[in-house]
């Protein structure tokens, strides 16, 4: 019963932001037609991220802690859709073994997982991000869908390359985990 009205939920949220994202790219299309056309923009970005995930329901495989802190690596694309609005997609690996409770009297066992999402972000203010997106977590026992909302601040360093310090909570079908990160990436 929880699941089914979970998925309801992920599905309206789902469309609500496909919508989101076809509005904005009709209204930044009408924008660029406005633009002088000797005007070069960079709208794409890509960068790289080391961080830790915090899995606050989880324990090693064969350890008995029930907080567990796992590295992971990640690589973000991002294409600007105005000033203000980008749509991103984002991959990150989980680097270790750990279960989690699922019930009380089932484990889940997960190994190397890889999370990938769709996001939409929105720049409030200069160099501070809020982003939220649906996407799934992929594991060989079992896949979760997954729903990422966080922030990221991103630091001039050359003319094209930044460095982001980003902070996300991944809600998943089971669990949930928080994470923090440090990107450099490059614009172009």
């Amino acid at each position: 019963m929880i699941s089914m009205d979970l998925n309801i939920i992920i599905g309206r949220i789902s469309v609500i932001f496909l919508v989101l994202v076809c509005a904005t790219n009709a209204y930044t299309q009408e924008q660029e037609n406005d633009h002088n056309s000797e005007e070069v923009d960079l709208l794409n970005k890509i960068s790289a991220t080391v961080g830790y995930a915090w899995v606050p329901s989880g324990s090693e495989v064969q350890g008995q802690s029930n907080v567990l802190v796992i590295p992971t690596l990640g690589i973000k694309y991002a294409r600007s859709l105005s000033e203000k609005i980008a749509f991103a997609w984002t991959n990150e690996f989980e680097f270790s073994n750990y279960v989690i409770e699922r019930s009380e009297a089932e484990l889940l066992e997960r190994e190397y997982a890889i999370v990938t999402a769709a996001l939409l972000m929105y720049e409030p203010v200069e160099k501070l991000g809020l982003f939220a997106g649906p996407g799934v977590e992929l594991e060989k026992n079992e896949n979760f869908f997954v729903f990422k909302i966080g922030a990221e601040y991103s630091v001039k360093v050359l003319d094209d390359w930044f460095i982001l310090i980003e902070s996300y909570y991944d809600i998943k079908e089971v669990y949930g985990t928080f994470g923090l990160g440090l990107s450099i990436g490059s614009r172009f």
